[in-house]
């Protein structure tokens, strides 16, 4: 039976990493049977090096669900096993239950098979705070946005309840067709997240494969975000002048990562204490998952323990001050540099436009001299056409007047009384 994987993330689960490694590999993962197609002007998303995976234009395109499910049919003319992704769905997709219900609809040959990776809430939360904050999308502390009573990412604190949004989508393709790995380091197959991934599709990650060290998509530290946050507070301030000015500053002098080159958010910004109330909430929730879709008799879904003397990563001044100042030194630096630039590139434009000054007098000068040469030589024509003119008037009157004396001798007396002799002499030489 064909096969169907649509991976879904989780936001923040290593997923522009596996979409990078997905891309910079399909032609191997063609040959070993498995298809990564491309629709190119839907991959970019986000960041600069973040992507929209393969599958975001599945909700971000106004196409009717038939439509949809002819794109995805039409893969399979030519394949047998399809890989898709996306983390949109996640948090986009709020009727999971009839999205996968309609893509189960292409045709009753085809087995869809989810794939997910779930990390801890407080993490995903936090995780996704730091995207929030990043895209101006809340000025809010962390802290007060944790609140019950906050409806501030009111959305992302819906998706936290992982059983049921796996229970919707396992009503339409069973609980065996959801594959669900906890995104933990320690529980990734030999600690790797792509040999992990490739053992969940029936793959085995060797040489053939092109791996990268890149961090695709690093998170800010918690001093870089919390000047972020106060940058957020301009009035002026939008998702796109901001990122436009300091995206790349941002990401480059505000990112900090840890010994094994893990995202910034490994300084929790809640204590230990916060992060145990926040699981409270979901301990049931991940026993359920545990059993029901791990098979996990004893109900862990996450192994890795908070450390017990973890505090909230509160930020000193002394941290933020420092932070805003190399920020903005880097900010001036590289504006002074473009500054710099800008007016190399306006000298030397200026240089040209002199150069081509210059060669446009000297070809205006070459110009009207060569005018005036042919004018000289059109008045030299002129004169010349006149004079050949006034030689052809006198050749005419001469011409006249020889006609005119040779009529006068053939009327005269002594042209008719030899007209009898020149008659002979004809006879003659004709005889």
């Amino acid at each position: 039976m064909k096969k169907l994987y649509i991976h879904i993330g989780t936001p923040k689960t290593g997923t522009s990493s596996l979409q990078h490694f997905f891309l910079l590999n399909r032609n191997i993962l063609e040959k070993k049977g498995l298809f990564y197609p491309i629709w190119s002007k839907h991959l970019a998303w986000g960041g600069k090096d973040s992507t929209d995976g393969n599958f975001g234009w599945i909700e971000r395109s106004n196409l009717e669900d038939w439509q949809k499910r002819e794109e995805i049919s039409k893969l399979f003319q030519d394949h047998n096993d399809i890989l898709l992704s996306t983390e949109n769905i996640w948090l986009e997709v709020v009727d999971k239950k009839s999205f996968i219900s309609n893509i189960k609809m292409i045709a009753d040959d085809i087995e869809v098979k989810v794939i997910i990776y779930l990390r801890k809430q407080v993490d995903y939360f936090e995780s996704q705070y730091r995207e929030y904050v990043r895209l101006i999308l809340t000025r809010g502390s962390f802290v007060d946005i944790c609140g019950t009573d906050n409806l501030e990412m009111e959305n992302v604190k819906k998706s936290l309840n992982y059983y049921s949004v796996l229970e919707e989508m396992a009503d339409v393709i069973g609980r065996k067709n959801i594959l669900v790995r906890p995104y933990e380091k320690g529980q990734f197959k030999n600690g790797n997240i792509i040999e992990d991934f490739l053992e969940l599709i029936g793959l085995s990650l060797n040489d053939e494969f092109i791996l990268s060290e890149r961090n695709y998509n690093p998170s800010m530290s918690n001093a870089a975000l919390e000047m972020k946050r106060y940058m957020n507070l301009s009035s002026i301030a939008t998702q796109k002048n901001m990122n436009d000015c300091f995206y790349d500053v941002l990401m480059e002098d505000g990112v900090e990562e840890g010994s094994e080159k893990e995202c910034a958010h490994f300084k929790s910004l809640l204590s230990f204490s916060q992060r145990q109330e926040f699981m409270k909430n979901y301990e049931d929730i991940n026993r359920k998952i545990a059993v029901d879709y791990l098979n996990r008799e004893n109900g862990i879904l996450f192994y890795k323990k908070d450390n017990e003397n973890l505090a909230g990563a509160s930020v000193p001044t002394h941290d933020l001050l420092k932070q805003t100042i190399r920020f903005f030194t880097s900010v001036i630096l590289i504006k002074n540099k473009e500054i710099i630039s800008l007016q190399k590139e306006t000298e030397e434009i200026k240089r040209n436009n002199e150069r081509t000054n210059q060669e446009n007098n000297k070809r205006d000068e070459e110009l009207q001299l060569s005018q005036q040469q042919l004018q000289d030589e059109i008045t030299k024509l002129a004169g010349a056409i006149e004079e050949i003119k006034t030689k052809e008037e006198n050749l005419s009157l001469q011409l006249l007047e020889k006609q005119q004396e040779i009529n006068n001798i053939k009327n005269g007396y002594c042209w008719r009384i030899t007209a009898p002799l020149r008659m002979i002499r004809r006879f003659f030489i004709r005889n």
